[in-house]
């Protein structure tokens, strides 16, 4: 059942970047937007497409399916269910919404996804899941959390690397420096490694020790006989 809710609700958030795209000048807000999802929800419940605010050429579709305002959840809805979640995207005039209704007095699991362009619903997605006990189980979740209702902030702005530092990439500079630089206690390893000597062999067949570094035209002495 869990997968089932989260699936609907990632259909209808996804497809939130649909076709569709608002005129410049008839912005709907998100309390606007969530309005269409109301108009539209009330107009299904009452199988009557005429109360919706419906865009002559729009495109519904149920299930997957192509079909006509009035066919599909349009003949069987009954009444809203009560747990109601909105996604909504003013930016691009669509608008999500994930939730129950009744579809032939059982509760069943909706996800709607609108287009609203020029103060009209171009585009209506439909996705319902007809389980009675998914349905009540999402109810007894209870109200969404008001996390899921906030405005999301605006990303920050990327750093122009042609630009002159920012504390951000000054910090990051000093980070990445810090981290670059070896410890005391690395150098000196490192300096004692360097001085490690290195055994030769000589012509007798002895071994004798020769520092790092010395040069490799050198030979050393050979032991007395």
């Amino acid at each position: 059942m869990t997968s089932t809710r989260a699936g609907l609700l990632l259909a209808a958030c996804a497809v939130l970047g649909g076709p569709a795209v608002a005129e410049p000048g008839k912005h709907c807000d998100r309390a606007c937007l969530e309005g269409f999802v109301d108009r539209y929800l009330d107009a299904v419940v009452h199988h009557d497409p005429a109360r919706a605010p419906l865009a002559r050429a729009v495109r519904f579709t149920g299930n997957g399916q192509q079909l006509h305002p009035g066919d599909g959840l349009w003949n069987t809805a009954s009444a809203r269910g009560p747990h109601k979640l909105y996604v909504a995207d003013a930016e691009t005039g669509h608008v999500g919404f994930f939730g129950t209704i009744r579809a032939n007095g059982k509760p069943a699991i909706l996800a709607l996804r609108l287009a609203i362009v020029d103060g009209e619903i171009r585009e209506a997605e439909t996705l319902v899941a007809r389980s009675e006990e998914g349905a009540r189980q999402v109810e007894a979740l209870g109200k969404p959390h008001p996390l899921y209702s906030s405005a999301v902030a605006p990303p920050l702005p990327r750093e122009d690397s042609s630009g002159p530092p920012t504390s951000t990439s000054s910090a990051w500079s000093a980070t990445t420096a810090r981290a670059s630089t070896p410890s005391p206690t690395t150098a000196i390893a490192s300096r004692t490694a360097s001085r490690r000597p290195i055994a030769r062999r000589t012509r007798s067949g002895r071994s004798t020790s020769m520092p790092w570094g010395a040069g490799s035209s050198s030979r050393p002495a050979s032991s007395a006989s």
